[in-house]
């Protein structure tokens, strides 16, 4: 019966019956099971529930679960991670979730959850003074979710991890919303209804390393406080309805920064000499007011997607990229008003996958 175990990992066992599979274990002293990437495709049992709240670390992601997440999880106190990523999980949170007291890791992205994240959420209550929970990661992207973000967000400031994208979340969120947020590293918001209203003054207190807030309304001037950004390793601002010239200041807000997705927005102005941002891999400007001659990319640059802008001039800059590593595998300059010849230097170009040079006025042969 195993009654001295205490860690137990299944990962990826190609198990079938989640009761079945384990009902040899005595679970009393257990404080790790993992059984993700298997393939139960069942409910939660209630077998799980009443075997063990003695569990530190819990993980079930991705072994097509569904139906909904059981009430009785409340009573695993002692858990930090609890991990039902990648299932088919519905129904609502439930509402007493607040009650597992040592919870660090939340994580339920992708499933099928609906109604409003849990006001009792991040919180902890001893007689009667609200004292902040240890949440420091929080993973609800993809579900069905609805209702206002803003009111529970003051109780998850010391939150590292917040990833809410793909919901139906609404409200204003304001710099005071996020005033005591200094631990911050990962913000997603992208795909909500959300609405990110920060003052032009505002000097955020904690320093993103990933950036989400595609689809929220940022507009219409550019928002400065990325000015003070400067660890941002992936950003996407798109169709964030941004009507402004792109500040210079902001080409060199990181220079580690290694994906950038400014598309769908009517951002204008020239782009200045890219090269210097030498770690960055992939740029999305698509479908904006960007004008001028092609600028020179970082050499290890592998997307640059530029369509649907006012680009003019030759395409030549882009043979640096075939020339010195072939490391492009994606070009679209379709929709802009680039002219002259093709140059011959596609022969570099063995690991590109995608082309696009459609609707342009480039003239002459092909190489």
């Amino acid at each position: 019966m195993l009654p001295s175990l205490i860690d137990l990992s299944f990962f990826f066992c190609q198990l079938k019956i989640l009761q079945q599979s384990l009902s040899f274990v005595n679970f009393t002293s257990l404080k790790v099971l993992c059984l993700s990437y298997n393939s139960f495709n069942s409910p939660i049992s209630n077998w799980l529930v009443e075997s063990s709240h003695t569990l530190h670390y819990l993980s079930l992601t991705r072994c097509q679960l569904h139906g909904s997440i059981p009430d009785a999880f409340v009573n695993f106190t002692s858990l930090a991670v609890l991990d039902f990523s990648y299932n088919n999980l519905h129904g609502s949170i439930p509402h007493n979730f607040g009650n597992m007291t040592s919870l660090v890791v939340l994580d339920l992205a992708f499933n099928s959850l609906e109604g409003s994240v849990p006001a009792i959420l991040g919180l902890i209550q001893e007689l009667q003074n609200i004292k902040h929970s240890p949440l420091r990661e929080l993973h609800l992207s993809s579900n069905k979710l609805n209702g206002s973000l803003e009111r529970i967000l003051p109780q998850l400031s010391e939150l590292v991890v917040l990833e809410v994208a793909s919901n139906s979340l609404q409200g204003l969120i304001t710099e005071v919303h996020l005033r005591k947020f200094s631990g911050l590293r990962v913000l997603d918001l992208s795909k909500t209804e959300l609405i990110l209203n920060a003052g032009s003054n505002w000097i955020p207190s904690f320093q993103l390393e990933t950036l989400g807030l595609q689809s929220c309304h940022m507009g219409p001037k550019f928002p400065q406080w990325l000015q003070n950004q400067k660890k941002v390793l992936k950003m996407d601002i798109s169709c964030a309805s941004i009507s402004d010239t792109t500040p210079n200041w902001f080409w060199d807000v990181s220079l580690s920064m290694k994906h950038l997705n400014l598309a769908h927005n009517k951002l204008r102005g020239r782009l200045p000499d890219l090269s210097p941002t030498a770690s960055l891999l992939t740029l999305d400007l698509s479908y904006n007011l960007f004008s001028g001659t092609l600028p020179h990319f970082p050499l290890k640059m592998e997307s640059p997607v530029l369509a649907g802008n006012a680009f003019s001039g030759p395409i030549s800059p882009i043979c640096d990229l075939l020339n010195v590593n072939n490391a492009l595998r994606r070009l679209d300059l379709s929709e802009n008003a680039l002219s002259g010849s093709l140059p011959n230097c596609w022969t570099y170009g063995q690991n590109m996958v995608f082309l696009d040079l459609g609707y342009n006025m480039l003239s002459g042969q092909n190489p």
